[in-house]
């Protein structure tokens, strides 16, 4: 505001995925705590590889295993919900 100008519009993007599915109440106070306009949320979607591309990431021993959050159980489901 000193310069004349609005402040940006801070967006808080995130992907959901069954891990942290469970942690969506924190990720909402982090956001309003440090003044985010606006929590956008991904639905994780698995995607096969690509045919005819080098996919390394998909080998890569260090990566999170992550699954869509219809991967949860019954009970944890019903307790996100």
């Amino acid at each position: 505001m000193i310069l004349g100008r609005l402040p940006p519009k801070l967006i808080c993007n995130t992907v959901v995925y069954h891990l942290n599915f469970l942690e969506l109440d924190k990720l909402a106070a982090f956001a309003i705590v440090n003044g985010f306009d606006e929590l956008s949320l991904q639905r994780f979607m698995e995607l096969s590889e690509v045919p005819g591309v080098q996919n390394d990431f998909m080998d890569n021993p260090n990566a999170l295993s992550i699954q869509p959050i219809f991967a949860l159980g019954p009970e944890d489901g019903l307790a996100a919900a």
